[in-house]
Parts: C-alpha cells; structure tokens; sequence
C-alpha cells in the first residue's frame, strides 16, 4: 500500500485504466472481427395486407390525389428562405407503414 501512498498514484492508475479501456474499445470496433446476425421474427401468424393500386389519381403540379392518399404541397417564404410544405393525409395506417418501411 506504499505505492498508494505516494504522489499521483491514483492518477497514474487511472490513467492506465484510461488508456486500457480506449484501446480495447478501438480494437473491438476497428480491428477486432465480430459475427453480427439477424434474429428472425418470433411471431408465428403474420398479417399481409397489399396496397391496392390507385385507379384514379389526379395529379397537379402541387398535389395528389387518389381514393387512398391525398398529397398537397404548398410553398411559403419565412426569413427570405423558401420552404415546402407537404400535407399527406392517408385513409389507413397501412400506407404510412409502407412509405417508411
């Protein structure tokens, strides 16, 4: 415990300690190879619903429209910046799930 005792021990030792953890963290991400793997869905009934195909859109320069999705755009100007607005309003949840996915 002589060794504590003396000045800048601790710092010392956590300055090891530092250089220690930042090395290894360097190694794993940089040099170290890791198998990564997919893990498959557990849920054993899956529920497949299909966008039906839009059979009379209208489209215009700033919208959109058909019996399911309907997109307006609009264009404003806030501090000499010009800025789009888009307004999507969709008739079920499905149809954002399937812009995101």
């Amino acid at each position: 415990m002589k060794f504590l005792k003396k000045s800048y021990a601790y710092a010392s030792l956590f300055g090891i300690f530092l250089t220690g953890a930042f090395t290894y963290s360097m190694l794993k991400t940089f040099v170290l190879s890791e198998a990564i793997t997919t893990v498959k869905s557990s849920s054993n009934s899956t529920s497949t619903t299909t966008a039906k195909t839009a059979t009379n859109a209208t489209m215009t320069d700033t919208s959109y429209q058909d019996d399911n999705i309907s997109i307006n755009l609009t264009t404003k100007t806030v501090s000499n910046t010009k800025v789009y607005i888009a307004d999507i309003t969709v008739s079920s949840s499905e149809y954002l799930k399937t812009a995101l996915a």
